[in-house]
């Protein structure tokens, strides 16, 4: 016996791009995508039923909406705080990120990330730091094309 694809409009994708959409209608998966920063058709699989949604996904949709997926309730929360998601919400969250932190937190940032590139280091053999570098190298310039390039 094969199970039935879920119905995608009962999708948890569908239900959070009808809460990100407007009176038009859900927003579409193409500018869901590229607002969360996973491929439409990783998105598209899950939404009708073809692939389950990892805590990849499920981590970079609350990096960008801070929309969490409970499980339990079947729900989106906001920022795991338990309270049923909305477009609001959304619009509160979009203007949190967007205002500019003071410079302290700007330094306790960078102290974070250079103290996780030095543990990095120190749990790579040595004969892999250089390809570790590119790594973190590439994982930049790829940041910078997406987040900093973008705006």
């Amino acid at each position: 016996m094969h199970d039935t694809p879920p119905n995608h409009l009962h999708s948890p994708l569908h239900n959070l791009r009808v809460i990100l959409g407007n009176a038009d209608g859900p927003l579409d998966q193409d500018r869901f995508a590229l607002l969360v920063g996973v491929p439409d058709a990783t998105l598209r699989a899950i939404e009708s039923g073809q692939r389950l949604m990892s805590v990849y996904c499920q981590t970079k949709i609350h990096r960008q909406t801070g929309a969490t997926w409970n499980e339990d309730s079947q729900i989106w929360t906001y920022d795991g705080t338990g309270r049923p998601f909305t477009r609001s919400e959304y619009q509160h969250f979009q203007d949190q990120l967007s205002q500019v932190p003071d410079p302290e937190w700007y330094l306790e940032q960078f102290r974070l990330h250079a103290g996780t590139i030095h543990e990095l280091f120190k749990d790579c053999p040595a004969q892999q730091w250089k390809t570790l570098s590119l790594a973190i190298h590439d994982a930049l310039a790829e940041v910078r094309k997406t987040v900093v390039s973008a705006h």
